[in-house]
């Protein structure tokens, strides 16, 4: 209705998954279903198998241990079972990858992978084929040159803290500094607030975490909430102007042997 276009992935992320027959036959029934129910939205353009999790065999010991196995494993629950079924269910063939990122295919009928490392890093695929997810909150996000080429950036981003008036409903007092046992609760990627704070610092003149008590007899100069706002409003300037490097770089490369063709940005919606 309103030009928008899903990406729906079926519910497997970030982890390993078994493929004992009663697993894959409660799989094969899910993905089914949920592929009936939603086939008749036009929105929906492509399907997925798993979120990261061909990249996830690279995260465990065990499966870094014995990747032959879980590859097995992997190639059973999402080549055999999912991407069947998901095919078997949606009559107007919409496309289908089993997972993201990914190397891409050497084949599509047969269905045969394009192995090697992925990751959720700039080396997520080889660039030139499949599509990457792209995470580096170390490296200046306004440094174009930090972009790796892809043809499909299909996660990319970076965080921000809330507006105040969004604070406001929920906070007290207390919890109005980047500092607050609130704020590191409500940050749940691992040293979010941290990374958050280095990236504007490389940028902007940022304004102390609280302010100073006056001296005895002197009137005080700070407000604790005007401070706080200042400090949430440069993590959402931070952020917009990270999105304008990337997706301009990555536009820029449309044209050149990088071909990119499409970049999902995620973190704008984050209730954290």
């Amino acid at each position: 209705m309103y030009g928008l276009m899903v990406w729906q992935e079926m519910i497997f992320a970030c982890a390993l998954y078994p493929r004992d027959e009663s697993f894959l036959a409660l799989v094969d029934a899910e993905v089914r279903q949920q592929v009936r129910r939603l086939a008749t939205h036009t929105s929906i353009v492509i399907w997925g198998g798993n979120n990261e999790n061909e990249a996830a065999l690279n995260w465990y010991e065990p499966s870094r241990g014995q990747r032959d196995l879980y590859l097995t494993d992997y190639v059973k629950l999402y080549v055999d079972t999912v991407m069947p079924a998901i095919r078997a269910t949606d009559y107007d063939r919409r496309p289908a990858v089993d997972t993201s990122p990914s190397n891409g295919l050497l084949s599509v009928d047969p269905y045969v992978k394009r192995w090697g490392v992925t990751s959720t890093k700039s080396k997520a695929s080889a660039g030139s084929w499949g599509d990457i997810h792209y995470y580096n909150y170390e490296a200046d996000c306004e440094d174009a040159s930090t972009y790796p080429l892809a043809r499909f950036v299909s996660e990319h981003g970076f965080q921000s803290f809330p507006s105040m008036d969004v604070y406001d409903k929920v906070t007290d007092q207390i919890d109005w500094s980047r500092e607050s046992r609130f704020s590191e609760f409500r940050m749940r990627h691992p040293d979010g607030n941290a990374q958050e704070l280095a990236m504007i610092s490389r940028h902007f003149r940022v304004p102390p975490a609280n302010c100073t008590p006056p001296a005895a007899g002197q009137p005080a100069h700070c407000e604790q909430r005007r401070l706080f706002a200042s400090y949430l409003y440069l993590t959402q300037l931070q952020q917009a102007r990270c999105y304008e490097t990337a997706f301009t770089h990555w536009r820029r490369h449309r044209s050149t042997n990088a071909n990119t063709m499409g970049i999902l940005y995620w973190q704008l919606n984050s209730i954290w």
